[in-house]
C-alpha cells in the first residue's frame, strides 16, 4: 500500500512539473535576486551546475551594485542595490569577519571585475565573489611598502587579462612628495612588478572600459615647480604589455 501510494505521487509531480526546457530555466532563474539564487543552489545538482556556471554567475552579478559605506571599522559595510531599488546589506566575507581595517581596492573605489571585488586589509588583497561567497588572499601588500610608508594604496583597479588567465590589480603608492608609481599585482603568481612609466602628480579613480582600466592623471614633469597647473590626460593599461598608453581627450569646443 505504501509504496502504490509512493507510485501515485511520483506521477502527480511528474504532472505537475513537467520537463522545462533548460532555456527557460535559464530565463526564470536570471529574473530571481542573488539571495534566492545562492538558496536553490540545493534544489538538484542540476540547478547547482547551472547557477554556478561561469557564464550565469557573471551574467547575474553584472547586474547588481555594491556599495561600501565608509572605508574604516566600525561603520564599514557593504550592500547590494538590486534590480528593484531595495538595498540588502552583505554580510563580511569570513576571512575578513574580524578585520580591523577594510576598503574595497584602494582608498577610492575601483576594485571590480566581471562580478570580483577586490578587498583591501592593509596587510593582504583579498578577491571575493559576492555571488558564492568565496573570498582569496591573493596578493601581499607588504612588498609596497617599501615605496611608501603613508598611504600604501591610492587608487587601485582590478582587471582580467584573459591572454594569460590571469587578473591583475594596478595599484598606485606615493614616491616622494609631488608624484606617484604605478605597481602591477599578479594574482596567478603573487607577485608585484613596478612599471617604469611616467610618474604622474595626481591619480582618480579607475574605470573599468571594455575590459581596460582607464585613468584621469595630471602628468608630472622632472624638474618642474611641484605646484605649477599639472596638464590632465587620460591613460589606458594595456594588459599584454603592463604599460600605458594616452587617450585622446574629448573635443569640448
Amino acid at each position: 500500500m505504501e509504496w502504490g501510494r509512493t507510485e501515485v505521487t511520483e506521477t502527480e509531480q511528474k504532472t505537475r512539473f513537467p520537463d522545462v526546457p533548460e532555456e527557460i530555466i535559464l530565463r526564470i532563474l536570471l529574473e530571481l535576486p542573488i539571495w534566492y539564487l545562492l538558496r536553490f543552489r540545493c534544489v538538484s545538482k542540476c540547478w547547482c551546475f547551472l547557477i554556478s556556471d561561469p557564464p550565469f554567475s557573471l551574467s547575474v552579478q553584472r547586474r547588481h551594485v555594491i556599495v561600501a559605506s565608509h572605508y574604516y571599522q566600525p561603520e564599514f559595510s557593504l550592500r547590494c542595490i538590486n534590480d528593484d531599488g531595495s538595498i540588502m546589506e552583505i554580510p563580511r566575507p569570513k576571512p575578513l569577519q574580524f578585520a580591523g581595517c577594510l576598503r574595497i581596492g584602494g582608498s577610492c573605489n575601483g576594485g571590480s571585475c566581471n562580478g570580483l571585488v577586490l578587498l583591501n586589509s592593509r596587510e593582504d588583497l583579498f578577491k571575493w565573489n559576492p555571488f558564492t561567497g568565496c573570498c582569496k588572499k591573493v596578493l601581499s601588500i607588504e612588498f609596497l611598502k617599501q615605496y611608501s610608508d603613508s598611504s600604501i594604496m591610492d587608487v587601485s583597479g582590478l582587471c582580467y587579462d584573459s591572454s594569460m588567465d590571469d587578473y591583475k590589480v594596478v595599484t598606485w603608492v606615493r614616491d616622494g612628495e609631488t608624484s606617484m608609481a604605478c605597481m602591477v599585482g599578479s594574482c596567478r603568481t603573487k607577485s608585484w612588478t613596478k612599471n617604469c612609466d611616467p610618474y604622474y602628480k595626481k591619480i582618480e579613480s579607475s574605470t573599468l572600459v571594455d575590459e581596460h582600466l582607464h585613468w584621469l592623471v595630471a602628468e608630472s614633469n622632472i624638474g618642474e615647480d611641484p605646484f605649477s597647473l599639472a596638464t590632465n590626460l587620460i591613460v589606458c593599461f594595456v594588459l599584454q604589455t603592463n604599460k600605458f598608453v594616452k587617450v585622446l581627450m574629448p573635443n569640448c569646443d
